[in-house]
């Protein structure tokens, strides 16, 4: 937690937006649970991780985008390897993440 405040700081002190991504809730199994957060800097960095494979990727890249249209959002990522919202991932759970833009 210490590096993605520090790291946001930096980001900040540097008049850089950041987004700010949270597990906030998770159901069945997941890579990570409720409250493990990454920090997406415009350049692309992260600091942290949310639990790395397809989850981390798509919320890097809707990151990048709510950073491009400065929001907020939240997302729902079904980590099933069938269905329409599916990920192709086989850990068979859902996690809901919070996608905070900082400026």
């Amino acid at each position: 937690m210490r590096t993605i405040l520090s790291r946001a700081l930096a980001e900040l002190n540097a008049h850089r937006s950041v987004v700010l991504v949270t597990i906030v809730a998770e159901q069945g199994s997941a890579p990570r649970g409720p409250g493990s957060q990454m920090l997406v800097g415009a350049d692309g960095q992260l600091t942290g991780t949310i639990g790395g494979g397809q989850v981390e990727r798509q919320s890097e890249l809707l990151a990048l985008s709510l950073l491009k249209e400065r929001r907020s959002q939240i997302q729902h990522f079904a980590l099933t390897q069938a269905g329409a919202d599916s990920l192709g991932m086989a850990c068979g759970g859902d996690v809901t993440v919070l996608f905070q833009f900082i400026s």
